[in-house]
């Protein structure tokens, strides 16, 4: 029953939430149909790409279609590749699960036994690092954090890479397997861009790993001490 209760309220949070984006989109000044049409274009040619883009329908007409079209994951074409929006996404996700699960993984790492050993040994020095991490992870602001680590790990110490993308320009990307770079790159043998992508790796993960830290460290306390 509880299970069942917090699903109806994610899913009913998730319309709110759908509902939201495509009122705002309506109520925000701007014509999609102007702008993709060219900033010279006649009325004529507006009109016939507002018929196209169903902008001359009703307002529930228009919705109906928007949640038909995200139930059968058709998110339409991006303007900017003139590809489906879902071909794009796809071909992104791997990067940012691969982001994902290397931050988690740092954070993990590094945050529960810091705050196991913070439960075991309450008011030691360890404790007061464990208390610190927490602090940082909740107040200091995740850009300024990532604009802070570029400035001392890439250019102060020279240890990272630019942050110019997920491999050196000079390289190309490991024949694609499972889209994660790192684990392509191990699969093929391709060490010197597995080198290459640990590094470029390392520096958006540990700025991320640092916002998930205080949350692990708190619990792992909490729990502990419980």
């Amino acid at each position: 029953r509880f299970v069942l209760k917090r699903l109806s309220l994610s899913l009913l949070t998730l319309f709110g939430a759908l509902v939201a984006v495509f009122l705002l989109t309506r109520v925000l000044p701007g014509n999609p149909a102007k702008y993709r049409a060219g900033a010279f274009a006649p009325p004529e040619t507006v009109a016939e790409i507002e018929k196209q883009m169903g902008l001359d329908k009703p307002l529930h007409v228009q919705f109906a279609r928007y949640m038909d079209g995200l139930l059968h994951f058709d998110l339409g074409t991006s303007w900017n590749t003139r590809r489906p929006v879902a071909e794009d996404l796809a071909q992104r996700l791997p990067a940012s699960l691969e982001l994902s699960v290397a931050s988690f993984l740092l954070a993990a790492g590094i945050a529960l036994p810091l705050g196991i050993i913070a439960a075991v040994k309450k008011g030691s020095l360890i404790d007061q690092l464990a208390r610190f991490v927490t602090t940082i992870s909740a107040s200091v602001a995740l850009f300024w954090m990532g604009t802070m680590l570029i400035y001392l790990l890439y250019y102060r110490w020279q240890l990272l890479p630019a942050p110019t993308g997920r491999l050196d320009i000079l390289l190309s990307p490991p024949n694609r397997i499972t889209g994660f770079y790192v684990l392509d790159s191990l699969l093929t043998g391709n060490f010197k861009t597995l080198d290459s992508s640990l590094k470029h790796l390392f520096l958006p993960a540990i700025t991320l790993s640092i916002a998930m830290m205080g949350i692990i460290v708190k619990g792992a306390r909490t729990s502990r001490r419980g």
